[in-house]
């Protein structure tokens, strides 16, 4: 069409886009007072979001802790269902949670006879009976502020499964 032309002027002839043309140093600078102002506001946020951050690492290591336990007392009773041998069980436990520094103590093997819930010697387990392998580990956070919030300062974290002898 003849005639026609497109211009970023709008009404009166001024610019509607301004500074387009502008050097970056010839742009307005911030005044120090405002820069200072964002200084401030940053250590106040990260002074309110860094222990919420930590406190969430800290979580995060319990609960790997706490599934590293279950695979492993997962493991002990796997191997119960077809080894009376308490003393294998519970180091197929130990082994299989390693990164938790298990020791005996930590870990107990329960059987019982048939579908009730009297504990008996494990020797003497026969197709049917159940064992049960419990296990424990002493969590201690990284954090003050996290090992604050519990009592003790640390966290028993416990799993416990139970299958039956084939």
């Amino acid at each position: 069409m003849p005639g026609l032309t497109l211009s970023l002027r709008g009404y009166r002839g001024k610019d509607l886009v301004k500074n387009q043309h502008r050097h970056p140093s010839q742009r307005p600078r911030l005044c120090r007072a405002v820069r200072g102002q964002s200084a401030v506001e940053t250590a106040l946020a990260l002074v309110i979001l860094m222990p919420i951050l930590i406190g969430m690492v800290d979580l995060g290591r319990a609960y790997f802790g706490y599934d590293i336990l279950v695979h492993a007392v997962n493991e002990g009773v796997r191997i119960g269902t077809f080894d009376v041998d308490t003393d294998h069980v519970a180091t197929a436990v130990r082994d299989a949670g390693a990164l938790l520094n298990l020791t005996s103590g930590n870990v107990s093997v329960t059987c019982y006879g048939g579908a009730s819930t009297v504990s008996k010697s494990c020797a003497t387990m026969v197709m049917g009976d159940s064992v049960k392998v419990s296990a424990d580990f002493l969590f201690t956070p990284i954090t003050p502020f996290v090992s604050a919030m519990l009592p003790g300062g640390t966290l028993t974290v416990a799993a416990t499964a139970q299958r039956t002898f084939q």
